[in-house]
């Protein structure tokens, strides 16, 4: 069955717009990242790969990028994944793993003699503590030494109650970013969203002035 949940659509809404992609980019993600990106060839990538199943759990959002490099090379490129959370899942790493292969397979499929890295960020506003933990740490494993046979990645996670509101109304870019996050904030918490409500739908008005 299609996801059909108001917040990843909402979350997939404002990812269609690749200047509020920037904005997570730039506003979120460590400097390594936002600042080695070239932003003109940001584009969103043609999932229809992924499996219909998988897509029940995933917002299903992702770019492809440049990376800037030497101009005497043609530029590497890097797809970032994009998921949105609103409840704590029992293990993101399984979840992000099925996506990363599916990605990896495809692009192996396409021809591609260098695979392009996959770079997962999750957007999360849930009611539980998020704990990041390593993926070793879901293994019961007999010795330290068989951790080199489990697969090894990171994600970058953007858990929203650990952003001030200040924050989110100070963000540079991306003023639909803003009021998406701020909803999503604010979603459980009524008096805190009538306070804020006229900054949160505001975004028009300052994209345009």
């Amino acid at each position: 069955m299609a996801n059909t949940n108001p917040h990843d659509a909402l979350f997939k809404a404002t990812m269609s717009h690749p200047s509020e992609v920037e904005a997570l980019v730039r506003g979120f993600l460590p400097a390594i990242i936002s600042e080695n990106l070239d932003f003109t060839t940001l584009q969103m990538e043609n999932t229809a790969y992924i499996s219909a199943d998988l897509r029940d759990y995933f917002s299903d959002v992702s770019y492809s990028c440049h990376w800037k490099g030497d101009a005497d090379k043609p530029p590497a490129q890097i797809t970032l994944l994009l998921e949105h959370k609103s409840y704590l899942p029992d293990n993101i790493y399984l979840q992000l793993l099925r996506y990363i292969t599916e990605s990896y397979q495809y692009q192996y499929r396409s021809g591609e003699k260098l695979l392009r890295l996959v770079l997962p960020v999750v957007v999360y506003h849930g009611d539980q503590a998020w704990n990041v933990r390593d993926f070793a740490d879901h293994f019961d494993l007999p010795h330290p030494d068989l951790k080199r046979y489990i697969p090894f990645f990171s994600y970058e996670l953007l858990d929203l109650s650990q952003v001030s509101e200040q924050t989110l109304f100070h963000l540079e870019y991306g003023f639909m970013l803003r009021s998406t996050l701020l909803l999503y904030k604010y979603r459980s918490d009524k008096d805190s969203f009538l306070c804020f409500v006229g900054k949160i739908f505001n975004f028009a008005n300052e994209s345009n002035s």
